[in-house]
């Protein structure tokens, strides 16, 4: 498949966050999109910029009846805002066979509390919590540094995975992660010290994975990654504009399978395709 960017999708964010007017539209500094197909309607799952706060992100909503455009946020309050840290990196999720729908996101890391993983249970339409937060995972091994983000849930042989990424995404240590859950809403387990999907042959850095199943039902992760040896992001932002765009970092596809050996944990995945 070939891409093309199609502009701005969002044309309307929130009113309660940061805002500023650009091209006949209000724009906002928005973090982490998530898109699902909920009935009729696309919802839109995003991180913003509270007005009001130093930095804070919360995350909020828009629909739109178009998967690239016309989105448009009216919520006059976030849709998750945690009263003493930020809220990032909204992950829609659906329980099997057409179930309850949820949000998995990371509360943000700060001088008294740790990044963590939590689950939230959504409305039939997707735009309003219907139930209290449960906690999946936080920052524990040392390649994680002080940061766990990026949630991604999907079943897969009768397991609940949660994969994660870990480190610092400006840099080679980014890296990605999985923990092996009893439900969905878990408790959840990390299945080894180790990342799953680290910096080497062609990648650099790889994070921000997304589980899915391909045609074959092939479980695949999609995930962003610097070509090997040029991590970091550009000092100039001409490479936009290029035909070829900014070379560090790119999209690639990886595949995994349950591991052949017959000594490791049950459960335990391998990457037999970095992609």
């Amino acid at each position: 498949m070939h891409w093309q960017a199609r502009g701005e999708g969002m044309t309307k964010p929130a009113p309660w966050a940061v805002k500023h007017k650009r091209g006949g539209y209000s724009r906002a500094t928005t973090w982490a999109p998530n898109v699902a197909r909920i009935g009729r309607l696309y919802v839109h799952y995003y991180a913003t910029h509270l007005r009001g706060t130093k930095h804070k992100m919360c995350i909020s909503t828009s629909r739109s009846k178009y998967p690239g455009r016309g989105f448009v946020d009216k919520r006059k309050r976030p849709l998750i805002c945690p009263p003493n840290r930020g809220a990032i990196d909204p992950s829609f999720f659906q329980a099997p066979g057409g179930g309850q729908r949820f949000l998995v996101w990371k509360s943000e890391q700060t001088q008294w509390t740790k990044a963590q993983i939590w689950i939230t249970p959504l409305s039939v339409d997707g735009m309003h919590l219907v139930g209290p937060s449960r906690f999946l995972l936080q920052v524990q091994d040392p390649w994680e540094w002080k940061i766990i983000e990026n949630p991604s849930m999907i079943g897969y042989r009768g397991r609940w995975y949660l994969f994660y990424s870990g480190g610092s995404y400006a840099s080679s240590s980014y890296a990605t992660g999985y923990a092996i859950c009893k439900s969905y809403v878990g408790p959840c387990t990390r299945a080894s010290t180790s990342p799953l999907l680290a910096t080497g042959g062609r990648v650099s850095g790889p994070g921000g994975a997304m589980a899915f199943y391909d045609s074959a039902k092939q479980l695949r992760l999609a995930y962003a990654a610097w070509d090997y040896g040029h991590s970091g992001y550009p000092r100039s932002s001409k490479c936009r504009s290029q035909p070829g765009g900014c070379p560090q970092r790119r999209l690639h596809v990886a595949t995994l399978g349950a591991s052949p050996d017959p000594a490791a944990p049950p459960g335990t995945l391998v990457v037999t395709n970095r992609g």
